[in-house]
C-alpha cells in the first residue's frame, strides 16, 4: 500500500512514519507548508497514493478536495475548529479526523481496513447488462464510451455488481465500501447511489441498472 504522511516539519512526518512502521505500515514522509505544494506533488505522480495522512496542517481542504475522490484521507488535528472545509465536501468524500494525541493502533487499523477493501477489487472485469466495470482503470464502459467514476462511487458500483442478483442492505454496503470505524450516516449510501444513477443517464442515456428495494437495500439484476 502506498501511504504518504504530510506534516509541517520533516521531523514530525518521520516520527509518525516510524511509529506506523511498528504497525507494519510502509510510509513516505514529507514536509509541505502549503496546499498548492501538495497539489503539485499529486500532479507529478503517475499513480496517486492509496492514502494520505495530513498531520496538523490546518489547511483549507476545499483547495485539494479534487484529489480526495481518488485517495483516502486521514486528518490529524488538535481541534476540529482548525480543520477548514465547506459543509458540502462531506457529500463528495469521507473525511476521517483524529484528535492529537492519537491512538496509533486505531489509526493503523483504519488504514489497513482501507487496504483490505482495495484488495477485494481483484484484477479483471465485472460485467452486467451491456456494461463492463474495469477494476484496473476504475472505469465503466458500454462498449462505446468509457467513464471514470469517483472513488466511492466506483467501489459501491463494483460491490453491487459483484453481488449481482442479490439484495444488498445499506448496512452491508457501509461495512464493505466504508469502514465502520468512520462516522458515516446511512443516507451517504443513498447520495452515492443517486450520483451513479445520474451518471448512467447523463453519460450513457439509459436508465440505471440499480434498483431500490424498499426497506431492504439495493440490487443489480
Amino acid at each position: 500500500m502506498t501511504l504518504v504522511i504530510v506534516s509541517k516539519t520533516l521531523r514530525s512526518a518521520i516520527g509518525l512514519q516510524n511509529a506506523l512502521r511498528l504497525e507494519s505500515l510502509s510510509c513516505t514522509a514529507m514536509s509541505l507548508d502549503k496546499e498548492e505544494k501538495l497539489i503539485d506533488y499529486f500532479q507529478s505522480l503517475e499513480v496517486l497514493p492509496r492514502a494520505v495522512i495530513l498531520d496538523r496542517l490546518n489547511w483549507n481542504l476545499d483547495l485539494i478536495s479534487e484529489f480526495f475522490s481518488k485517495t483516502e484521507v486521514f486528518i490529524i488535528t488538535d481541534k476540529i475548529e482548525l480543520v477548514c472545509f465547506s459543509e458540502n465536501i462531506f457529500e463528495e468524500i469521507l473525511i476521517r479526523v483524529y484528535f492529537a494525541p492519537i491512538n496509533l493502533q486505531m489509526l493503523a487499523d483504519d488504514i489497513k481496513a482501507v487496504t483490505r477493501l482495495k484488495h477485494k477489487l481483484v484484477t479483471g472485469l465485472l460485467i452486467f447488462d451491456s456494461f463492463q466495470i474495469n477494476l484496473n482503470t476504475r472505469t465503466i464502459s458500454d462498449g462505446k464510451k468509457e467513464v471514470a467514476l469517483r472513488n466511492k462511487e466506483f467501489d459501491l458500483l463494483a460491490y453491487l455488481a459483484r453481488n449481482k442478483g442479490k439484495v444488498v442492505s445499506r448496512i452491508n454496503i457501509l461495512e464493505e465500501v466504508w469502514d465502520m470505524n468512520a462516522s458515516v450516516l446511512t443516507n451517504t449510501v443513498d447520495v452515492h447511489v443517486s450520483r451513479i444513477r445520474n451518471i448512467f443517464k447523463k453519460e450513457f442515456g439509459v436508465n440505471p441498472p440499480i434498483k431500490t428495494i424498499p426497506c431492504s437495500g439495493y440490487i443489480i439484476n
